[in-house]
């Protein structure tokens, strides 16, 4: 079977954030298109812990969320910056879900939401990878 040509979810990032959200016991990150949060986004959240529950479904890894609240748990097959770009692409199993098949989150302009980016994608998914 093949994959269905899904598109990226292409934005210039204006905003981004990295906080511990106490309710949900999880590191978050967003990034929005728009300075008030609204527009297209990404979330990426790590739970601090992991049950049997989460385990066996998949569940014991990072969630990805898009603003349609569209939300996979791990395999994105690789990130990384191209120049001021960064690029996630997802591997079959969350492109299928978030009909999408990568992340371009373009921070040209903002430096400082790309380090928020930078540092929190580097300890909530891992290392980059090269381009």
């Amino acid at each position: 079977m093949t994959r269905p040509p899904y598109p990226a979810s292409e934005f210039e990032v204006r905003a981004a954030a990295c906080f511990w959200d106490e309710e949900g016991e999880c590191d978050v990150l967003v990034a929005t298109e728009r300075e008030d949060g609204s527009g297209r986004r990404l979330e990426v959240q790590l739970a601090a812990e992991f049950d049997d529950h989460d385990e066996a479904h998949g569940m014991n890894t990072y969630c990805l969320v898009d603003e349609r609240g569209a939300t996979h748990y791990g395999d994105v097959a690789r990130w990384f910056d191209d120049s001021g770009v960064l690029v996630i692409e997802l591997d079959d199993p969350a492109a299928h879900a978030l009909e999408l098949s990568a992340f371009r989150l373009d921070t040209t302009a903002h430096a400082e939401a790309r380090e928020t980016i930078l540092r929190a994608l580097s300890r909530l998914i891992g290392p980059a990878s090269m381009a």
